[in-house]
């Protein structure tokens, strides 16, 4: 009896996940590809970057910033620099651009940060990117396009990995590739809302609509907080960008306790999102994996059968994840990763599980020598 019970329980998580996972990629396809035109752009913009102990990508990052094709007497850089031990600053210093503007912070953390930038912007349109990020030169004018021509409140923008050629760097490939349908297909089909703020807009009067970031109790969470407050006020108009030159690159981390430290940093935001059905999705996600877990560690006990459950359910898993991040990638035009799934795919499974952990028990994390929680 409860061999059958547990046979219909995995059954049902494994039809259920597909079908949430075809609903993501249904909002994905039905996301339009919004390249922009050469038009005449009439927005002032503020890119902010919140940088700690950037001093391997902040020069990069700020030049490709400073590249980008937009009228000059429009954009402003403006780039907080939040205590840095390292030589963030300096390179900073050194960088002669009159629309980079440097602020330093002394106290808090990122969304800290964020808000001295907005605090010291000018612009009626808010850009945000990360430090470790390099933006294509189209990038602004294809954000901004989304904001003239959509008529956005807020831009979700894509991104992709700069570099892959190991487990760990493929890994994180999928992983960014995974969050890039659900952001969009979630977004467009209402399943739920995710955000990064490595590419992430949105206006001045938006932002003071809400008046701060919230949580500031989480060190983490700038992004997919705010974006839940800008759903709760009911009216704000959101859109994913869905262009080519509004993909942001961004790096991998270079190891994986420094990726498992990411991710407890990650995970330790989502059982405080404002939006219900993230916590939902992502306890049901969590779930699934478990069981599949659970089905292959009760082997000895139903002679077998709950093994070949598990095989069904890890199979269906595979299957479906293969078929979304395929679609997905057709985007990035990077068709060579596929060939690397099957190894990426079992660690992400045991990934799942991890977070789901980290995430129910509230562990500190080390994030560049702060520890946080």
């Amino acid at each position: 009896m409860l061999v059958n019970l547990l046979f219909f329980f995995s059954l049902f998580l494994a039809i259920y996940y597909a079908f949430l996972i075809m609903k993501y990629l249904d909002g994905w396809n039905k996301t339009p590809t919004n390249t922009y035109n050469e038009t005449s752009f009439n927005t002032s913009v503020s890119i902010i970057v919140a940088a700690y102990n950037e001093e391997q990508g902040i020069k990069e990052c700020v030049q490709s910033i400073l590249a980008c094709d937009y009228p000059m007497q429009m954009m402003e850089l403006i780039v907080v620099d939040n205590n840095s031990s390292d030589s963030t600053l300096e390179i900073l210093k050194g960088i002669n651009d009159p629309r980079l503007k440097i602020c330093e912070q002394k106290d808090g953390h990122k969304k800290e940060s964020i808000e001295c930038g907005i605090q010291a912007s000018k612009n009626r349109f808010l850009l945000f990117t990360d430090g470790d990020c390099v933006v294509k030169k189209e990038w602004i004018k294809s954000m901004i396009y989304s904001h003239e021509i959509d008529k956005a409140d807020c831009v979700l923008g894509p991104l992709e990995i700069s570099r892959y050629n190991n487990l760990l760097t493929r890994f994180q490939a999928f992983d960014l590739l995974a969050m890039m349908g659900i952001t969009s297909g979630g977004l467009k089909n209402k399943v739920n809302y995710l955000a990064n703020g490595a590419n992430f807009g949105y206006t001045q009067k938006l932002y003071h609509r809400i008046s701060s970031i919230p949580r500031k109790d989480y060190a983490s969470g700038d992004d997919v907080m705010t974006l839940h407050a800008f759903v709760r006020l009911g009216d704000a108009k959101i859109v994913f960008q869905k262009d080519a030159g509004a993909i942001v690159r961004t790096k991998t981390q270079a190891s994986w306790k420094e990726l498992i430290q990411q991710r407890i940093r990650w995970a330790s935001k989502s059982t405080s999102y404002v939006s219900k059905k993230d916590i939902y999705i992502n306890g049901f996600i969590f779930i699934f994996c478990l069981s599949i877990l659970i089905n292959f560690l009760l082997t000895p006990v139903t002679g077998g059968l709950s093994f070949f459950i598990a095989i069904f359910q890890l199979f269906i898993k595979g299957a479906i994840d293969y078929a979304f991040l395929d679609n997905i990638n057709k985007f990035f035009k990077k068709k060579h990763l596929m060939k690397y799934f099957i190894s990426s795919f079992l660690v992400h499974f045991v990934y799942i599980i991890f977070t789901g952990v980290t995430s129910l028990l509230g562990l500190k994390y080390n994030w560049k020598g702060k520890k946080l929680r």
